[in-house]
C-alpha cells in the first residue's frame, strides 16, 4: 500500500510538472488590427485558418453611425495583411451587414472561404453567405431568411465538407434551420 501511494505521488508530480512546463512555453507571436480612417468601429466575430497557416477573420465595420458593413480579412501566417473585403448589400442604403462565421475549403491548390453573416434593414432580416477565392475575389453571394414573419434570424454558423459544400445552421425564435449550398 505504501508503494502504491508513492507511485501515485510520483505519477501526479510528473503530470503536474509537465502541465506546468507546457503552460510556461506559450509565446506571443503577433496581433493585428484592421482599421481605416473612414471607419468608426470594427468588431471581429470569427477566425479560421487554412492548411497554409493563413488566417481569415470576419466581423463588421461601421461607417458613421448608421452604416455597418460585413468584412472578411486575410492575413498570412506571419500576421501580414493580405486582403480585406467589405460587403454592403446593394440597393439598401443604411442597411447593416455583420459577419458572424467562417469556413475554409481546400480543393487541391485552391482555397475557398465562406463568410456568413446577418443583413438587417428595417423589417428585413436575412442570412448572408459570401464565397471568396483565396485571392479575395467574390465568387457569389446568397441571402435567405427562414424566420417566420415578425421573428428574427439568429446568428448563423457555417462549415464546409470535403466536397466543398457549404452548410449554414441557425434559427429564429420559432424554428431551427440547416441550409446547403
Amino acid at each position: 500500500m505504501k508503494n502504491l501511494k508513492l507511485n501515485l505521488l510520483i505519477i501526479v508530480s510528473i503530470f503536474l510538472s509537465n502541465v506546468e512546463m507546457s503552460l510556461g512555453q506559450v509565446t506571443f507571436d503577433w496581433a493585428k488590427r484592421y482599421s481605416s480612417n473612414q471607419l468608426n468601429a470594427q468588431i471581429a466575430y470569427d477566425v479560421v485558418t487554412d492548411a497554409n497557416g493563413n488566417v481569415y477573420v470576419t466581423g463588421n465595420t461601421a461607417r458613421g453611425s448608421d452604416v455597418i458593413d460585413m468584412v472578411t480579412i486575410k492575413y498570412n501566417s506571419a500576421g501580414n495583411y493580405i486582403w480585406g473585403k467589405s460587403y454592403d448589400f446593394p440597393g439598401y442604403d443604411y442597411s447593416s451587414e455583420a459577419g458572424r462565421s467562417l469556413a475554409v475549403y481546400a480543393n487541391g491548390a485552391n482555397t475557398f472561404i465562406y463568410s456568413v453573416g446577418i443583413m438587417n434593414y428595417w423589417t428585413i432580416n436575412n442570412i448572408l453567405v459570401i464565397k471568396y477565392d483565396e485571392n479575395g475575389n467574390q465568387l457569389w453571394v446568397k441571402n435567405f431568411s427562414y424566420a417566420p414573419n415578425g421573428f428574427v434570424n439568429q446568428i448563423p454558423k457555417v462549415m464546409s465538407d470535403a466536397s466543398g459544400n457549404c452548410y449554414i445552421s441557425g434559427g429564429s425564435e420559432e424554428q431551427p434551420y440547416v441550409v446547403k449550398y
